[in-house]
């Protein structure tokens, strides 16, 4: 039973999904700026509505794989590739340039499956 005065910690717990969908999500929003996109423009584009659009963005809400495949496809992303980087920065939390330093390896990536 909790007594008036008694402090209770709200802080959210993050596990390893939450930093992992957190990374991911900071790997879709560095995608989406490597291609000068809008966010209003990836959800047409993705057909995922813009209040959803950006809670997943923001890592307010988890990516699921459907989500992200809808996502990267939009942006001629592989999810893999997001997902490879959003590991190595989970597990190597200083800051990465490894994003930077690949962005050009996905130019001319044509279709999945190729």
């Amino acid at each position: 039973m909790l007594r008036l005065g008694t402090l209770i910690d709200m802080t959210p717990v993050i596990g390893p999904s939450e930093g992992l969908n957190a990374a991911v999500a900071a790997e879709l929003r560095a995608a989406l700026a490597r291609k000068k996109w809008s966010v209003n423009r990836l959800s047409e584009e993705a057909e995922i509505p813009y209040g959803s659009l950006r809670r997943y963005l923001n890592a307010e809400r988890h990516i699921d794989v459907s989500v992200l495949y809808a996502l990267c496809w939009a942006m001629g992303v592989r999810p893999q590739e997001i997902v490879t980087v959003a590991e190595q920065n989970v597990s190597d939390p200083a800051p990465s340039l490894r994003a930077v330093a690949n962005e050009g390896d996905l130019e001319g990536a044509g279709e999945f499956g190729d």
